[in-house]
């Protein structure tokens, strides 16, 4: 006899819907969310634990579905990886923008870009600490710091000529900082006031900027509100 009390749903369990009920729109649709999700495992329990199984159910699909987008996990990591990177570097750039001299812009978008890769997660995946320290810079590295020096150049014009050699250094400089502390640790603005003193005029940046411990400069639309009131 059938028994009654036994739950229909123990019987023929229900199959989770396909991306929680949000179809993607398009393939790019659905490969984003993938990438998301592969960010958010990473977020969660670190790159190397992050399996082809997690992300999927993060996305909210199944792993033959996922295996539609992406070869492999490492296809779906690296791809979450680069697409932050892009979207890391607009916010560079957005930032150091808000400054008016070209010393200001080159040291809070290099503030702005150690803090970035050493808290986001996608960004560690891309800049790990034992790659950085091994191997040749890559084409990569020195394409996205030209793209963050790009606003120190619309204020430093001199600096075009040289634009290579100012990207390899900015790359290092920042790989450098992001892998070793120094022997102190340094508060923010002692940080800021350390770069301030050395890393313009290694770029050959004339322009003065503030440099003692808590002269921090102001965003633009900062100063523009204060004098405003």
């Amino acid at each position: 006899m059938f028994d009654t009390d036994v739950s229909i749903s123990k019987l023929w369990p229900v199959r989770r819907v396909a991306w929680s009920g949000q179809i993607p729109a398009n393939e790019v649709d659905a490969r984003r969310r993938i990438m998301d999700a592969a960010v958010r495992c990473v977020q969660r329990h670190g790159i190397d634990r992050t399996s082809v199984a997690m992300i999927a159910s993060e996305a909210g699909v199944s792993r033959p579905t996922l295996y539609a987008y992406f070869e492999n996990r490492d296809e779906i990591v690296n791809q979450a990886a680069i697409a932050a990177s892009d979207s890391f570097v607009e916010r560079v750039i957005a930032h150091s923008r808000q400054f008016d001299s070209a010393a200001e812009r080159l040291v809070e978008a290099t503030l702005f870009s150690i803090k970035g890769i050493r808290a986001e997660p996608a960004l560690a995946i891309r800049f790990r600490r034992g790659q950085l320290l091994s191997g040749p810079l890559n084409r990569d590295e020195l394409f996205y710091a030209a793209l963050c020096l790009g606003p120190v150049v619309e204020l430093a014009p001199e600096l075009a000529a040289w634009i290579d050699e100012a990207s390899e250094l900015a790359a290092r400089v920042i790989i450098s900082l992001v892998s070793r502390e120094p022997i102190e640790k340094r508060t923010d603005d002692e940080e800021r006031a350390f770069l301030y003193r050395w890393w313009p005029q290694a770029l050959g940046i004339a322009d003065a900027a503030p440099s003692g411990p808590g002269s921090r400069p102001r965003p633009r639309r900062s100063r523009e509100a204060s004098s405003a009131r």
